[in-house]
């Protein structure tokens, strides 16, 4: 994830993914709690020359992962206000 807000992210894939695909997710390095979470998004945009980094805008996310995402755009909030 390069990206995130409410309701959408930026994401960087290893491969191109086409737009409007559906998306099944987890997060990856966190508690276990969370990383066994699964969420879902729909690409609705494409942006980088090699197609890899992709809009997906969340269609189904956890309550746990909402807090966490929300847990993380205001750390960067305060980080990039100071």
């Amino acid at each position: 994830m390069t990206g995130l807000s409410r309701k959408c992210a930026e994401i960087t894939l290893d491969e191109p993914v086409e737009l409007l695909n559906n998306l099944k997710m987890n997060l990856l390095e966190v508690d276990q709690e969370l990383e066994c979470r699964d969420f879902y998004g729909k690409v609705i945009g494409n942006s980088g020359e090699d197609n890899r980094s992709h809009v997906v805008r969340f269609t189904s996310v956890p309550a746990e992962i909402r807090s966490y995402f929300k847990a993380h755009r205001q750390y960067a909030t305060k980080t990039a206000m100071n």
